[in-house]
């Protein structure tokens, strides 16, 4: 099958769109990730399973991303985090359901002072801290 010129012009811009659009999103959840966990830069080994941000007066962020324990100390330099142990899953400590559910053994929560009206950051991790759950809330 051969196509024209027209045909091949038409299909590259639209290949070009959709690969510019994929990468944005990428891009952007990686800078809303480095927002929420307030730090300058993230481990090359995170990768983003999704975020979600219903609409809503207050700013509620939840992500879920994977990551080489090894790296998992570097998601937690942006503030002084207060750890404990829980026994949940992820689809039991926040609303949204994002990738596959999964054990959560620790919870990193901090209030930061600059939420005026109060908020919190909470980093949830599985056993491994391979798995996190990030969940930002800005009253």
């Amino acid at each position: 099958m051969k196509i024209g010129r027209k045909s091949f012009v038409l299909i590259s811009i639209v290949s070009l769109v959709l690969v510019s659009v994929f990468v944005f999103y990428k891009w952007s959840d990686r800078q809303t990730i480095k927002h929420i966990l307030n730090v300058s830069s993230l481990p090359r080994s995170l990768s983003v399973v999704g975020c979600e941000s219903p609409f809503t007066t207050d700013v509620l962020i939840t992500c879920v991303v994977n990551i080489d324990p090894i790296e998992f100390s570097s998601l937690l330099g942006g503030y002084e985090y207060k750890w404990s142990a829980v026994s949940k899953t992820s689809y039991e400590v926040v609303g949204p359901r994002i990738g596959n559910e999964f054990s959560i053994a620790n919870l990193y929560s901090v209030e930061p002072p600059g939420f005026e009206h109060g908020g919190f950051v909470r980093v949830y991790s599985d056993k491994s801290k391979s798995l996190v759950l990030l969940d930002l809330y800005i009253e």
